[in-house]
């Protein structure tokens, strides 16, 4: 950062500016929802799987597939999203967009 301020100063380079909006990255309200909601529904079938595998395995004669349905995975997570500005993560469970207004 100094190597590029000495340059800048001496007019080897331009001027930069860091806060030009032409510089900003924009993501769209509709990828950032649909990436989202991918991975809800991934964690949702996920989770539907494990309760159907352990109804099946315990014997049960009458599997009720609404009780494997967890709607509020869907829920929860997009309204969390929407509120703390964190969208997506990855295979370790880190955010992978903080702060996204």
């Amino acid at each position: 950062m100094a190597n590029k301020l000495v340059k800048a100063s001496i007019g080897i380079i331009e001027q930069d500016d860091r806060d030009y909006y032409g510089k900003k990255r924009l993501d769209m309200a509709g990828s950032l929802l649909s990436t989202h909601f991918r991975q809800l529904f991934k964690q949702l079938n996920d989770v539907m799987q494990k309760i159907l595998k352990k109804d099946i395995d315990s014997g049960c004669n009458e599997i009720d597939i609404r009780k494997a349905i967890k709607s509020d995975i869907i829920t929860r997570g997009l309204k969390t999203a929407l509120a703390t500005g964190n969208w997506g993560k990855d295979k370790n469970g880190d955010v992978l967009k903080t702060g996204v207004a």
